[in-house]
């Protein structure tokens, strides 16, 4: 998979909120989870363009690790561990933020419960289930472990 194309997999859950903003339109929304769904990349600059705050918030990682933005890596460690960081610490809009919203916007561990079409049930460390989309992530079964970012299993682990 693309390296822009796995970004986009842990950031599209976010376009919503940025939608509702009025800070891209329909039709970049549409485009961005096509793209999404489909495992395919679109071009960096509209990426960055989109998703500022992730990519302000990446660079910092980006000067402590040593790394590009744009690596695997990076991304990685910033939405499996950084992300969840800075929205306990309060960092920009999050600091406005319900709990409920920030609870939401974390990424985390989950194990499938059941599945039925393109959702899915989890179940997370602490005994919480909840349901899923499954479009980002491709198909699911039960037992799988997967990452949540808002209401979406983003990537399945192995």
């Amino acid at each position: 998979m693309k390296i822009e194309a796995y970004f986009l997999k842990y950031a599209f859950p976010c376009a919503f909120i940025t939608l509702q903003r009025g800070g891209i339109d329909q039709k970049t929304y549409d485009r961005l989870e096509e793209a999404a769904v489909k495992g395919r990349a679109l071009p960096r600059e509209l990426l960055e363009s989109v998703f500022k705050a992730a990519f302000r918030r990446m660079g910092v990682l980006a000067r402590e690790m040593g790394l590009d933005v744009w690596d695997f890596a990076l991304i990685r460690e910033y939405y499996w561990k950084r992300h969840n960081v800075l929205i306990r610490q309060g960092e920009g809009n999050y600091r406005y933020a319900p709990a409920a919203l920030k609870k939401l916007c974390r990424i985390v561990p989950a194990t499938v419960e059941k599945v039925k079409g393109d959702t899915a049930v989890v179940k997370f460390k602490n005994g919480t289930t909840r349901p899923v989309i499954t479009d980002l992530c491709g198909r699911v079964i039960k037992g799988d472990l997967v990452m949540v970012h808002y209401g979406y299993a983003v990537e399945k682990l192995k």
